[in-house]
């Protein structure tokens, strides 16, 4: 079993690892000799590791801090700790911290600090003396992708919409959970880790989303578009346009959600990609539907596209737009993302046309 200190028992990273990454950095560099390596003595403030290294024939105290959490508001409270302690120290010496993964904002937040990093992701950043090791691999270990993850399932996705459709507005932890209908116990999870990565920060009339193009850009990255289980492909002799007209009307009748999606409801935000499929998400009745606006379900060739919902979240911010329901711009944009032949274009007219003039 690997050695792990007792007070990071609940961490990710065993001193062992850190050990190891923190020693096959150092040994990269020619010019650095290690005269020793291992576990911080208690004398050292609490630090994990201390590395003794001549860089050329210069001694220097390398010193290392083992964190689980890698996210910016966590990175920027233990950078200020080692910074605050080798301040106070007569040794010449330099800070590394070692976590599972760390981000590039948390990594920016240890350049402003004079911190280095290395995480188990392969990821690294050490600058002293005459040394530059800078590795960026782009990889993130699975527990890491997981935690990232974790705020992009459905239901924390309704306040991710929520925040993205109001970026200015400040907002209180109960005001969310009510408008995305979740409990408030969900509400306060997905705060919290909103606030760890820094694009959500306490103001004094709320929380306010910081950094909302941070935010999309990473949703995006971990998007995942509707399953092929729910997406249900139709044949219609009539136009695009007028199918979605129909469906408006069936579905108010039986009263169904519904919201036109990907190019339908794309189009009517940022005309800039001519299409020749009808798509819309919908809440239920695809049968009756299909019966009704005399769809042929097809293997391939379809110009009618519906989506059964799997969560509410997808209607919420819908807008009203030449009297039919489209998507919320933020929807419809992750969903052009993934959509083959122009869809990135779409998407990309919706996100300056739309999304990015509530950000200024």
């Amino acid at each position: 079993m690997m050695k792990v200190v007792n007070r990071m028992k609940s961490e990710q990273v065993s001193c062992v690892e850190a050990e190891d990454v923190l020693r096959s950095r150092l040994e990269e560099v020619p010019f650095i000799q290690i005269r020793q390596l291992g576990l911080a003595a208690p004398a050292d403030c609490g630090l994990d590791i201390r590395a003794d290294v001549l860089v050329g024939n210069r001694p220097i105290a390398v010193f290392a801090e083992i964190k689980s959490d890698g996210t910016p508001r966590a990175v920027r409270e233990t950078a200020a700790r080692i910074s605050g302690y080798l301040e106070r120290i007569p040794l010449k010496s330099y800070g590394v911290l070692i976590a599972p993964y760390i981000s590039e904002d948390a990594g920016a937040i240890l350049d402003e600090q004079g911190v280095g990093y290395i995480d188990l992701a392969g990821n690294c950043r050490l600058c002293f003396e005459q040394v530059y090791v800078r590795v960026h691999t782009g990889g993130k270990p699975k527990l890491a992708k997981q935690a990232l993850r974790s705020v992009y399932t459905p239901k924390a996705a309704r306040v991710l919409r929520l925040l993205l459709g109001e970026p200015g507005k400040a907002w209180k932890v109960q005001e969310i959970a009510e408008r995305a209908e979740i409990s408030l116990g969900q509400a306060w999870k997905v705060k919290d880790q909103l606030c760890a990565r820094e694009w959500l920060k306490e103001q004094g009339r709320g929380l306010v989303l910081t950094k909302p193009e941070a935010l999309l850009k990473d949703w995006a990255g971990n998007y995942k578009p509707a399953r092929k289980e729910t997406v249900y492909d139709f044949y219609s002799f009539q136009k695009p346009s007028e199918v979605e007209y129909r469906l408006a009307d069936e579905c108010g009748a039986r009263n169904i959600p519904y919201a036109l999606a990907e190019f339908s409801g794309g189009a009517r935000y940022a005309p800039v990609v001519r299409y020749t499929r009808a798509s819309a998400y919908v809440g239920g009745g695809i049968d009756e539907l299909a019966e009704a606006l005399e769809l042929k379900r097809v293997p391939s060739g379809a110009n009618v596209r519906l989506i059964l919902a799997k969560d509410s979240g997808v209607f919420l911010d819908a807008r009203e737009k030449d009297g039919v329901k489209i998507v919320s711009p933020v929807q419809a944009y992750l969903d052009l993302l993934s959509v083959p032949s122009r869809g990135e274009e779409a998407a990309d007219g919706i996100l300056k046309k739309e999304i990015e003039q509530k950000w200024r």
